[in-house]
Formats: C-alpha cells, structure tokens, sequence
C-alpha cells in the first residue's frame, strides 16, 4: 500500500537522478506562452555541486555564493534564507551569501512559513528566520510549518502537533500523522485506521479508513474494505468501487482502476474516459496524462485521445508543457510537446521535467549536470554534480 506520511527531516540530496530536484532559470528567455518568468538572472539563485563543494550561482551561470560548502540547500522564497553545511554543521545564509544563523545544528531545513525544523544532539525542533528556537529540539521527528502555524511533532512512535510557541495544541496519540493541508484538516492514523482532524485535534472525518492520503484538490484518496475511493471535506464519499485511485488532478479528472484497467472519472464520480488502459497516471501539466499498454508508454488528452501512442519505452509525467520520453534503444532522455512532437531529441542521461520558467535539470552522459531551455540549447553550462531549483531572492 501507498505510504505518504514521512516526516523525519533528512539531509537533502542534490543529485541529479530521475528523482531529482526541479531546476529553472535562465536569462533574456522568452517565450510567447508567458511560462518564462527570468529576466534579472542575478536576482535567481540555485544551490550547485563543483568538485565535491556546494555553493549557488545565479541564473547565467555565474558563481554567486563561494563554493566552500559541504551541503547546500535552496533558498526559500518567502524567507529567502538558506541552509548550508560549513565543517560538519549547519546554519543560514542570506543572498548576499552572509551568515545570518550561526552553524550550530546536526542539520537545518528549509524555512516554510516563517519557521524551519532543526536538529540538534539528534533531536529536532523548530527555529523562526531570526534563529529563535520556538520550538524546543525535544523531538524524535518534526515536520513543515503548515499555513496554520501548526507541525508534526513525534516522540518514540507517538505524533502530535505544537504550534510554534512550542505549545502542544494536539497530544501525541497518533500512530503517524500529516502536515495540515489548506483546508484545515490533517491525515493521521490510530489504531491502524485514518481520517481527519482539524486544528483544534477535533476529529472532522472519522478513523475509519485503511488508508488514506492528504486532501488535493478538494477530495482525499481513501480505502474503505479493500476498495478505493474518495472524501470531500465533509467527509461524503465518491463510492469505493476502485481497486486503486490516484488524487484528482487540477483539471478535475482522478485516473481509476476498474477491474484489471484504468480509466478517469470526474467529481460527481461519472466515467469520463473508459478504463481502457493497463495503467493511468494523473492529468498533470497541459492536461496531458501519461498511459500505458503493452508495457509501453503514451500520452492522451482529457478526450482520452492519444497524442502520443503508446509507443514509448518510457515516459515521465507532462511538466512544465512539456514531457520527458525515452528511447529505447539509446537509453537516452529527450522531449515531446502537447501535440506529440518531438521538440528536442533524446541525447541526455537524464532529465528533469520542464519548470514553469522553461528550463530544466538535464544530465549528461559524463554525468555533468545543467540548465536546459525548450529551444533545446543550455543556458547553464552542465558542468555541476549536482543542482536544486532556482529560487528568486532579490
């Protein structure tokens, strides 16, 4: 079964694999479908990996914060602070590359919200953007600071939330427990069972499901006697009549499996595209959803039209306009737009999907890591180990 709630901070990665971090950025990019939002590339930065330091650069290309660093994070985009690893601690720097929260932590996240969770002698907390620990670094796990200023907190197998004058607002009953979605409720799990609370630790959908996930897009995948199905916020259900269900896409439509296939339904729980396909992935940007037959991999509109058959040895998820195929033959990595068409051909090791910016991590063959642009050129030279997202600060 889908497992979504995991809440332990973990140190963050910055290599580039098919799970890689999302990168953007470039310069005098433009494009008339408006998605290229970079013009000042010195007001963008990305944390890079260069002969085994991390430091930033900004959106040329061009070093802006040393690489002198063991670890580096990207910056927040509200906070604008970042975390980087200096010796074998962590603290903050601002953009200008000054150090802003002393290295004094086993490790620091990313501020959401105001606040970022620490950890300190092994046990975790939660700092504000001036370094006051609101928090106290008292806890096995914890996790982002939600929209209602609440977090995930565990001690030995228990999770609760505290609000960030380190009050605990809900005790640590739970089995697991999920970061608050907008609408105010929060996925936990007791007694192997899962439902919803709302701030107040009031249960606002019973615990009664077998599984469940966090709320998108108004609706929450749920199980209910080993079928799948969905919850709205009042907690009235789409039947469970699947065997499995992913989370309803922005487009409205959530891809369904119907006996050994997959189709799409709508809100009201109406078939939409018949369940025709081996497998049926979200509708995902430019409302294109990926789809296979035969072990091979196609793309299909919200018609359920192919506009890519399934001829693919595989494929990722449309991002940014864009989707990532590969050959089968080559093993290499290239790109289709919404209508099929190859829009750049597959010479990379691998990809990352399109941002909304028009760029993407692309990896060479020698392992090299870049920015690439939708006319198939690279405005960041791949030259880095490693790369994470361009985040405006400036």
């Amino acid at each position: 079964m889908r497992k979504q709630m995991k809440y332990k901070i973990g140190l963050l990665v910055l290599a580039l694999g098919m799970t890689a971090l999302a990168g953007c950025g470039s310069t005098d990019l433009k494009k008339a479908d408006s998605r290229v939002v970079i013009e000042a590339a010195d007001s963008y930065l990305a944390p890079a990996c260069i002969n085994g330091k991390y430091g930033y650069i900004d959106a040329n290309g061009e070093t802006a914060i040393q690489f002198k660093y063991a670890d580096a994070q990207v910056f927040s985009e509200n906070d604008r602070l970042a975390s980087v690893k200096f010796g074998d601690r962590y603290g903050y720097l601002n953009a200008a590359g000054e150090k802003v929260i002393d290295y004094s932590y086993d490790y620091a996240g990313v501020f959401h919200n105001g606040y970022a969770a620490v950890c300190k002698e092994g046990m975790y907390g939660v700092i504000d953007t001036d370094g006051n620990e609101v928090v106290a670094c008292t806890y096995d796990t914890v996790g982002n600071v939600a929209v209602n200023g609440l977090a995930v907190v565990g001690s030995g197998d228990k999770y609760g939330y505290v609000d960030m004058n380190g009050t605990v607002v809900v005790d640590l009953i739970y089995e697991d427990a999920a970061e608050f979605t907008d609408n105010g409720l929060a996925l936990v799990k007791k007694d192997g069972k899962y439902g919803f609370i709302d701030s107040t630790g009031a249960v606002v959908i019973p615990i009664e499901y077998e599984y469940a996930e966090s709320f998108k897009n108004g609706y929450a995948v749920a199980v209910k006697d080993k079928k799948n199905g969905f919850l709205d916020t009042k907690g009235e259900a789409i039947p469970f009549d699947y065997e499995t269900a992913f989370g309803f896409a922005e487009n409205g439509l959530a891809a369904v499996q119907i006996g050994d296939k997959w189709g799409y339904i709508n809100t009201a729980g109406e078939t939409v595209i018949e369940p025709v396909y081996a497998t049926a992935y979200s509708f995902s940007d430019a409302d294109i959803a990926m789809v296979t037959e035969d072990g091979k991999y196609g793309y299909i509109d919200e018609s359920g039209s192919y506009v890519v058959k399934p001829e693919l040895a595989f494929a990722q998820s449309f991002a940014g306009g864009y989707g990532a195929v590969q050959d089968g033959e080559s093993g290499l990595w290239g790109f289709v737009d919404p209508s099929g068409k190859q829009l750049i051909k597959p010479v990379f090791k691998a990809v990352n999907g399109f941002a909304d910016d028009g760029l993407c991590i692309v990896q060479l063959e020698d392992g090299k890591c870049g920015f690439l642009a939708t006319d198939g050129k690279l405005k960041v030279e791949a030259k880095y180990t490693a790369l994470g997202n361009f985040v405006k600060v400036k």
